[in-house]
């Protein structure tokens, strides 16, 4: 599918990757950008509010590569590579695809108003331990506290937050988040493996 036109709108792809695996984790997130050439700025914010906001619960074995940021406008892409603070959690990781959900949420109602991130690969111990298929309320708690403070503090740098629809190219702003209790799945498109 080819990217919408979406005025003032940068896409975002941070890519989490392992040293000898072949897998990666890519998230998506979308952000106001109303500058032409936006890029550098848009990434010394980013960077380490990304960094703040999920870097204590992915594993440290993990390392994030680098962000391609494009602007919804035709204009080509630019990757800059990744320099603020990696992955710090120091317990074992759960499977690749074990993921933390955070809704977007915006002031609108239906699909195209609300996105979602896939946080992880997770660490094993983030599961509860009666109810594996749920977060702990300790690290569930947390994501709570910093996907609202990632929301705040990017609104704070001039670029906030948005979900895009690229079925109706259309971008609103987000104003709240949910992380959804249960542990899921990344979805994942198979390299060719």
């Amino acid at each position: 599918m080819p990217l919408p036109t979406i005025t003032n709108t940068m896409r975002c792809a941070i890519r989490l990757t392992a040293g000898t695996t072949h897998d990666e984790v890519i998230n998506v997130i979308h952000l106001t950008s109303p500058a032409a050439e936006d890029h550098a700025a848009v990434d010394a914010a980013l960077q380490p509010n990304w960094a703040t906001f999920v870097g204590t619960l992915i594993p440290n074995l993990f390392s994030w590569a680098d962000v391609t940021y494009t602007r919804l406008d035709g204009t080509a892409s630019v990757v800059l590579p990744w320099t603020e603070a990696q992955p710090s959690a120091t317990a074992q990781s759960a499977p690749m695809n074990a993921a933390a959900c955070v809704s977007w949420r915006t002031l609108l109602a239906g699909r195209s108003h609300r996105g979602r991130s896939y946080i992880g690969p997770l660490t094993a111990t983030m599961a509860d331990a009666v109810h594996p298929d749920l977060l702990s309320s300790t690290p569930l708690a947390a994501l709570s506290a910093q996907s609202s403070d990632f929301i705040a503090n990017m609104s704070s740098a001039g670029f906030p937050l948005l979900v895009a629809s690229y079925l109706t190219s259309v971008a609103t702003l987000v104003t709240r988040s949910v992380v959804n209790p249960k542990i899921c799945s990344q979805r994942k498109r198979t390299n060719g493996r």
